[in-house]
């Protein structure tokens, strides 16, 4: 019975101390990780979005180069909400029909907000702890940032004159288009940026890991030009005219800001 005893635990030993050295986490020189960041959590109005794709190379067990990529898009489309005439509201049954016409053509009212924005960092890390499962690092990075924006909308302003009846039976609708802002406050816009960073890896499996990141940016933005398009209908041409105008607003800014976002980070080093 000792005998068995002794077999089984020598061979508990065997196993643990094979298993001990398959769990080391840390990654090896010429190692690849591949990295996806993204926000679970609601954050100006989004529930979900993807922050940015990351991609890191091992130098050695302690350095690592890292490319991140980013790309967000956001689009906000609101419609009228207007409550159907009440026939009982109006004097005349001709009254009556000009309002529900009125009430059908502002159905296809709109505006639309967009904004999308392309970034890209370089940077270093150097991974100064580990233990176990924990990884620790920090870094600098440079980078990036393109965004577009636009806007546009219409809206129905009713019946105007018909030249050459003298009637009111033309319908009028205005469209909006404008390139280089939105009505959120976004403008198109190019960014240079720096900052320094310290972050924490947990492996889960021997390959598949999870982290969070704070970072202290730098950022260096410019704003372009926009410009504005009308299109309305002319009484006196009996046609729809364009109208453009070019707006230069100039606007520059310089931040520094800690950005702690409630962000996940789920990689995967082969």
């Amino acid at each position: 019975m000792k005998t068995y005893l002794k077999v089984a635990f020598a061979a508990l030993l065997t196993v643990a101390g094979t298993t001990a050295k398959a769990q080391d986490y840390s990654p090896k020189t010429g190692d690849t990780a591949v990295e996806v960041q993204f926000n679970p959590f609601n954050q100006n109005g989004k529930n979900f979005s993807i922050d940015g794709l990351k991609l890191r190379f091992f130098l050695n067990s302690t350095s690592a180069l890292r490319v991140n990529a980013s790309f967000k898009m956001s689009q906000k489309t609101t419609r009228a909400d207007l409550d159907a005439p009440v026939k009982a509201h109006y004097d005349t049954e001709a009254e009556y029909d000009v309002a529900v016409d009125a009430y059908n053509h502002a159905q296809d009212n709109y505006a639309k907000n967009k904004a999308t924005s392309l970034g890209l960092n370089v940077g270093y890390e150097f991974h100064y702890f580990r233990h176990g499962r924990l990884d620790l690092y920090a870094g600098a990075q440079l980078g990036f940032e393109k965004q577009w924006a636009s806007y546009t909308s219409q809206t129905a302003k009713g019946y105007d004159q018909n030249a050459s009846t003298g009637k009111y039976d033309t319908w009028v609708n205005e469209m909006v288009e404008t390139s280089g802002k939105n009505e959120q406050g976004d403008r198109s816009s190019f960014a240079f940026k720096g900052g320094l960073f310290t972050g924490m890896d947990f492996f889960i499996t021997q390959n598949l890991y999870a982290g969070v990141e704070l970072v202290l940016d730098a950022r260096h933005s410019s704003a372009s030009d926009y410009t504005q398009k009308y299109v309305n209908y002319s009484t006196t041409e009996q046609k729809m005219l364009q109208e453009t105008h070019k707006y230069s607003v100039k606007n520059k800014s310089f931040d520094v800001a800690l950005d702690v976002v409630p962000q996940i980070r789920l990689g995967w080093k082969f």
